[in-house]
């Protein structure tokens, strides 16, 4: 099957994310992107048209929550009143800033 040290890290991992999923919720994630990410929580929230920060830090947020928080795209849709196939997209942005634009500690910061 391949190298134990490797299966175990791999197990190991897999352990960690299971108890991190478990222990932060969307509120608290949204509190450490917000704060990571230096943008003003109103921004998430703000109604009619949406500031190009607000854009980014609901695209990163949705994706945190879905990738690490375990949060349902219904649930997101529901917050920010849209529809799951929107989510869907945002998801994937939110996943191409985290992954192209953000620093290698981002998640470890988020995370932790």
């Amino acid at each position: 099957m391949g190298d134990g040290e490797f299966v175990e890290r791999i197990v190991d991992q897999e352990e960690k994310e299971e108890v991190f999923v478990k222990k932060i919720g969307y509120e608290e994630l949204k509190e450490r992107v917000v704060k990571e990410m230096g943008i003003e929580e109103k921004e998430l929230t703000k109604t009619g048209k949406s500031t190009k920060e607000g854009k980014k830090l609901r695209a990163v947020l949705s994706y945190m929550a879905v990738q690490y928080g375990k949060e349902r795209l219904v649930n997101i849709a529901e917050r920010y009143q849209i529809s799951r196939q929107a989510v869907g997209q945002l998801v994937k942005r939110g996943e191409e800033i985290v992954e192209d634009g953000c620093s290698e500690s981002f998640k470890e910061v988020i995370l932790k």
